[in-house]
């Protein structure tokens, strides 16, 4: 059989199946398995848009205690970022973290802990904290400058709120320092 010019650049030989006497379907194994690599790439990311979680950068998993620190400040996430269950997230005082566009979801703990001359200040998209959040969450000398969700308990004291903090069935957008636990 006489290679076709597309068949000689594409270094492979394809296989065709008659299905009447003028027309004909190539078949290749590996064009079906780019396909079909392709097609689930596709579901993937439609189901988490459908989530809320994709949006053009990829999703980062933090699976083991991670500390974000001052030296490293200002951290600035580059796609969708989930805090593992189990795994604990620790911003240190005088870090600047700036979500972005990206949401910031916590299944695990975060301690997000400043001081008075050394606030940590977290603008962006939001925090969300899941269902498998820890309810020992604390934020402590923050500003707060992007939407926090949360079902669970958190410890909140001394932060500057600009944005809306719900926690369960309750909320505030108070700019003065809140205590709750």
């Amino acid at each position: 059989m006489k290679k076709t010019s597309s068949e000689v650049l594409l270094g492979m030989h394809l296989h065709s199946c008659s299905m009447n006497s003028k027309s004909t379907i190539p078949r290749s194994p590996s064009l079906a398995i780019l396909l079909l690599s392709f097609l689930i790439c596709f579901i993937a990311l439609g189901s988490l848009t459908r989530f809320g979680l994709a949006q053009t950068g990829l999703v980062v998993f933090i699976t083991s205690d991670t500390t974000w620190t001052k030296t490293n400040s200002p951290i600035a996430l580059t796609g969708p970022t989930v805090v593992s269950s189990g795994v604990t997230l620790t911003i240190e005082g005088g870090v600047t973290v700036n979500l972005n566009d990206y949401p910031l979801l916590i299944n695990g703990t975060l301690k997000a802990v400043g001081s008075v001359s050394e606030n940590i200040h977290v603008t962006g998209l939001n925090v969300t904290f899941g269902e498998s959040a820890s309810s020992s969450s604390v934020f402590r000398n923050v500003i707060i400058d992007s939407p926090i969700l949360s079902s669970k308990p958190l410890f909140l004291n001394n932060n500057t709120i600009n944005q809306r903090v719900t926690i369960g069935d309750s909320s505030t957008t108070s700019t003065t320092a809140m205590a709750t636990r």
